[in-house]
């Protein structure tokens, strides 16, 4: 199970309801043409079947070895056994 599992679904969003959510609030900022050009990028994205193969809260992620901005390696197994990172 996920480091991440335990974590309030109701306060996370899926893709879905932030792609939603943040094409309502722009219609009020922006003009037609400007929102038209969005909105073909919205349909671009969602096109790429991101929205049904994206990790959702509860997924298992995966385990990795990353380098920091400082080069040094991070295994994300490790920092996950330390508790929840945000």
């Amino acid at each position: 199970m996920s480091p991440f599992a335990s974590a309030d679904e109701s306060s996370t969003s899926s893709l879905s309801a932030q792609l939603k959510e943040t094409a309502d609030n722009s219609s009020k900022r922006y003009p037609a043409e400007v929102l038209q050009t969005f909105q073909r990028g919205v349909e671009q994205v969602r096109a790429t079947g991101i929205e049904e193969s994206a990790k959702k809260v509860g997924d298992d992620a995966i385990d990795a070895t990353l380098k920091g901005w400082d080069q040094n390696e991070v295994t994300l197994s490790d920092v996950w056994s330390e508790g929840p990172s945000f």
